[in-house]
């Protein structure tokens, strides 16, 4: 008889069928979060517990202390009162001594239509036309799933793989990619496209992440095309970091 379900995915049909069948059945599961959870499906968690017997769901999160909705960080996976996670995206290289990169733009992704055309790949492009003649020392990392991008990106903007070069950046910037707030919990210079903040769950800006001083918005891109890297705010300096356990570390008896 089958006790318990692991789930590596979810929010797709055939999973949440699968995780319904299991709390009817009393089997228990483990979600290993992969992102950011919106506001729409945080109601979905909602009826999850609701529906469910108590400790039967359980939640590994993405990073350390990354906020989630009540019903999920509730039901985390805890270890001698600290958080397990399980940081599934390749590992970030470690080797920082390279040569340093001012700002890299976060590449996003959308899930019906092409990206290429939407106002979040604007914003990027517009951002790295405005400053393409400047001193900086600019990267784009586009997301895995978009192609076809070469043709619009600025010949003297760099392109490169976020898990190679997040530890040489000095700043990070984009619109709602969960990398973002994972590389804010872990003491980054992080900015939010001002069009992004729609798309960010309202939990995010209660007290984890500071909405009024992160946003990068036209004032704020004049300043650094005129003023360079000094224009912008720290991020860091109101990163809480809190150290989890990974769950590769722990030993399973």
């Amino acid at each position: 008889r089958i006790s318990s379900i692991h789930l590596f995915t979810s929010n797709n049909r055939l999973t949440e069928l699968l995780r319904l069948a299991s709390i009817s059945c009393g089997v228990s599961s483990t979600e290993y979060l992969h992102g950011i959870c919106s506001d729409r499906f945080a109601n979905y968690y909602d009826v999850l517990l609701k529906i469910s017997e108590k400790n039967q769901i359980n939640y590994v999160n993405l990073s350390p202390y990354l906020p989630m909705p009540r019903s999920i960080k509730n039901n985390f996976l805890n270890v001698n009162g600290k958080e397990v996670y399980f940081f599934n995206e390749k590992k970030w290289d470690n080797n920082i001594s390279r040569n340093s990169i001012d700002i890299i733009i976060v590449g996003g992704n959308i899930a019906v239509g092409n990206y290429s055309s939407s106002k979040f790949f604007f914003n990027e492009i517009k951002f790295m036309r405005k400053l393409s003649s400047t001193k900086l020392n600019l990267m784009y990392c586009p997301h895995p799933s978009f192609k076809n991008f070469l043709k619009f990106i600025p010949k003297n903007i760099k392109l490169g793989k976020l898990n190679e070069h997040i530890n040489s950046s000095k700043f990070i910037i984009g619109h709602y990619s969960s990398i973002l707030f994972t590389a804010f919990s872990l003491g980054k210079n992080v900015l939010i496209f001002e069009e992004g903040l729609n798309s960010i769950p309202d939990y995010f800006f209660k007290d984890f992440f500071p909405k009024d001083s992160c946003i990068l918005n036209s004032y704020l891109l004049e300043n650094l095309y005129n003023e360079g890297l000094s224009a912008l705010p720290k991020s860091s300096s109101f990163s809480k970091i809190s150290k989890g356990i990974n769950l590769l570390d722990l030993e399973i008896n």
